[in-house]
């Protein structure tokens, strides 16, 4: 979609070329994560190794219920990255303290 990779806007008098994603504000915005996670979901599930307990995601945030371990969790969110340029970053909980972790290939 040309839309999507031609955004321009001014910025401290210079005028800018948006690279990637779309501007806020755009009259369409909402709907573009909405389309693009769907297939995108419907790619990781399909390709998923392991069964998850649940998966669901709102906009930019996934929840998982990941019953395998923390092992072949890693290796799943590996496996996201190389499905798409942008970085997965992994939230986990225990004892009801969270951890993060910023996984790349």
């Amino acid at each position: 979609m040309h839309v999507l990779t031609s955004a321009y806007f001014s910025f401290d008098v210079k005028f800018h070329e948006q690279s990637g994603g779309v501007a806020m504000g755009f009259p369409r915005y909402p709907v573009i994560p909405d389309v693009f996670m769907e297939v995108f979901e419907d790619m990781i599930l399909s390709q998923a190794t392991h069964k998850l307990l649940c998966w669901f995601y709102y906009r930019n945030n996934i929840f998982v219920i990941w019953p395998q371990g923390p092992e072949t969790l890693l290796k799943f969110v590996d496996n996201l990255n190389g499905l798409h340029r942008n970085t997965f970053t992994l939230e986990t909980e225990k004892d009801d303290q969270f951890f993060t972790s910023h996984r790349r290939l």
